[in-house]
């Protein structure tokens, strides 16, 4: 979608930009009118007038329709051609203007301004000469303020990005059975994915994979607010469906309407190596035996068959992404990205 114009509170400072600048883009028009009309410098202040009058007559009306008309034309900013479009506007606007200048001028201060063809003409040429210059200052003066809005959005979603990080988890509990690591690899520069792992007494935890709807801000927003419900439910006297129930009803009560995100929860103890998990409505996860048996994806358990049971949580994980990364054949992942592996280092006793 293209960046719509920006709102009509800065109009008015806008506006003053125009009036004071204005005399000075007409002034070379005034010394060319000098030139090819004859006359000597008597005749300068009234080729400056009229070069005002024709300057200010182009400008204004593209200033007007910049701020109060462009911003009411949505489907300009969806249409592929829309700046195009817009450009166009500008000019013929910017003419149309030009030449109602000279008509009131013709009426008033200069009589038979326009009392031949020739006269015409001329004025439809310079008006044209006033309407293109100002176009093209006002669409570059246009795409510079909208770059640097892009630039300044980019810083932001660069630190929100770095503050979400924040929250993610870079060390994961190692026990002498129990092995996690994870990693969230955002399409955009802000993730609605999340991962997390919470101890739960001394031999257990509880890990957690989020997928909120949507892409970028809006599903970045909704994230922590998952992972802070996670977090305030994690306890050892609830069961894994209370724990569900309760992030569910927060996440009813707080998301914007039309949202909502996919949650897997899970918990093991190393006492048992019992896995017990429960799954809203996210992918299934994988499991693989000591013998290579497997169920889930495809192509996920194809790959995941292949990755030696010798190597780490991280190393394995590694092992996933550098699969993925060559199935997609440098082309950029058009999701969010989370993997995460548990491993189980100790056979159990039980």
């Amino acid at each position: 979608m293209r960046q719509l114009p920006a709102k009509p509170s800065h109009a008015w400072s806008d506006l003053w930009r125009v009036v004071w600048t204005t005399p000075l883009f007409a002034a070379p028009f005034a010394a060319f009118f000098l030139l090819i009309g004859g006359g000597g410098l008597e005749d300068w202040w009234q080729y400056g007038i009229i070069s005002v009058c024709f300057a200010f007559g182009a400008r204004l009306p593209i200033w007007a329709f910049e701020w109060f008309g462009v911003p009411r034309i949505r489907f300009l900013h969806e249409h592929p051609r829309g700046t195009l479009f817009i450009g166009i506007a500008y000019g013929l606007i910017g003419m149309l203007g030009a030449v109602m200048v000279a008509v009131i001028l013709s009426s008033t201060m200069l009589p038979g301004f326009m009392g031949s063809p020739r006269a015409v003409l001329y004025v439809l040429v310079f008006s044209m000469l006033f309407a293109s210059l100002f176009v093209g200052f006002g669409l570059a003066f246009t795409y510079h303020r909208r770059a640097v809005d892009r630039a300044g959005a980019e810083r932001e979603l660069t630190l929100a990005r770095r503050i979400q990080e924040s929250f993610l988890l870079s060390e994961f509990p190692c026990r002498p059975k129990l092995e996690v690591h994870a990693v969230d690899l955002s399409s955009r520069q802000v993730s609605g994915d999340f991962h997390d792992v919470v101890p739960l007494g001394e031999d257990g935890a509880l890990l957690a994979v989020a997928d909120v709807s949507g892409k970028g801000v809006p599903a970045a927003l909704l994230s922590p607010m998952l992972q802070a419900a996670h977090r305030t439910h994690a306890t050892t006297d609830r069961s894994l469906s209370e724990v569900m129930t309760g992030i569910n009803s927060l996440v009813c009560q707080r998301a914007i309407t039309g949202q909502f995100a996919t949650f897997f929860l899970a918990a093991i103890h190393e006492r048992d190596l019992v896995f017990r998990s429960v799954n809203a409505g996210h992918n299934p996860p994988v499991l693989i035996r000591a013998d290579g048996e497997m169920f889930g994806d495809e192509r996920l358990a194809a790959l995941l068959s292949g990755i030696p049971a010798r190597l780490s949580a991280r190393e394995q994980v590694e092992q996933v992404l550098t699969g993925l990364r060559s199935f997609l054949a440098g082309i950029e992942p058009q999701d969010d990205v989370t993997v995460m592996v548990l491993r189980i280092t100790e056979p159990s006793t039980i």
